[in-house]
């Protein structure tokens, strides 16, 4: 039954991706109405990540900041306005302490690709390594999982790994229980601790956090 459920929820996946290429992003009503009961994010990550836009972010208009190289001219002119972060890395913690409930936090991720709430997430899985090649997805496409692992917890080898490899990382997010005795070095961009399990037991071990801000997922 688990595994028809988990074929049922990839095809649901795959062609709400076909449905957004072939409709410009959008979806029919009831559709979006399945897409949010199948992903059921626990955090408004749009208006989460919205705080960490930069220049190179995408656009919209917007009249509460006018165009200013018209308004000499007599011309009031809506200007473009940062709406979303242009890249955000996701590192999903797959030690041997995340469980598999745990691991169902991937669908957070679904929920950002599905709301367009980055023009681009980056998904890495590690423990003490990297585990498989980490991908890049854009708004509208459907989250392929590769979460293998099950080692001990090394945050200091993830983050090492992203000012390596992604320099143009607008934010990080971070998919953990915390447990960990090396949180590693404050990236050079902006990061959030996606805390799993027990929220009481989460903000004990999120007041450790020597750097970044916290988020509960919750049990």
């Amino acid at each position: 039954i688990e595994a028809a459920e988990s074929d049922w929820q990839r095809n649901v996946r795959q062609a709400v991706a076909v449905a957004r290429g072939q409709e410009g992003g959008k979806l029919p009503a009831g559709i979006a109405r399945l897409i949010d009961e199948l992903n059921a994010p626990k955090i408004d990550w749009r208006a989460e990540l919205r705080r960490f836009t930069d220049e190179s972010s995408s656009r919209d208009y917007s009249w509460l900041r006018p165009n200013r190289r018209h308004i000499a001219a007599g011309l009031i002119l809506p200007g473009f306005v940062a709406d979303r972060p242009s890249h955000v890395v996701f590192l999903v913690d797959v030690s041997g302490s995340m469980d598999i409930e745990a691991l169902a936090c991937v669908s957070e991720i679904q929920s950002v690709l599905d709301e367009g709430a980055a023009d681009k997430v980056t998904v890495a899985y590690a423990d003490t390594k990297i585990h498989a090649p980490p991908q890049t997805f854009e708004a509208g496409d459907l989250l392929v999982v590769d979460a293998k692992g099950g080692g001990g917890t090394s945050f200091r080898l993830a983050l090492d790994w992203v000012r390596d490899n992604v320099p143009d990382a607008s934010a990080i997010v971070y998919l953990t229980d915390g447990y960990t005795s090396d949180w590693g070095d404050a990236p050079a961009c902006p990061i959030i601790w996606a805390m799993t399990g027990d929220p009481g037991n989460a903000a004990k071990v999120a007041a450790g956090a020597p750097f970044g801000e916290s988020v509960f997922l919750g049990d």
